[in-house]
């Protein structure tokens, strides 16, 4: 039976989204940095189809997407706090 649901963190996927962020510089470089490190649409989503035939109730994708997946289970919410702040000093 597959799952009824697959929750799915991709991390940085090479879609072009980000070709027109706004924002300052620093998220900017931040953004690229990550960009660098991006997979392929088509091979995520053959690591998503994997696992909805696994039966997986969670994928994540990139070695990025693990480490905030990990940071947010190990301190809730203080990722965001971090983010947070880092924003309003680089804006």
């Amino acid at each position: 039976a597959l799952p009824i649901f697959t929750t799915v963190l991709p991390g940085a996927v090479e879609t072009g989204i980000v070709a027109g962020a706004r924002g300052s510089d620093a998220n900017k470089r931040t953004i690229s940095e990550l960009m660098r490190s991006a997979i392929p649409p088509g091979e995520v989503a053959r690591r998503i189809e994997g696992a909805i035939l696994e039966n997986e109730t969670e994928l994540v994708v990139c070695r990025e997407a693990h480490a905030m997946h990990w940071a947010s289970r190990l301190v809730p919410g203080g990722l965001r706090r971090v983010l947070a702040r880092s924003n309003r000093i680089e804006s």
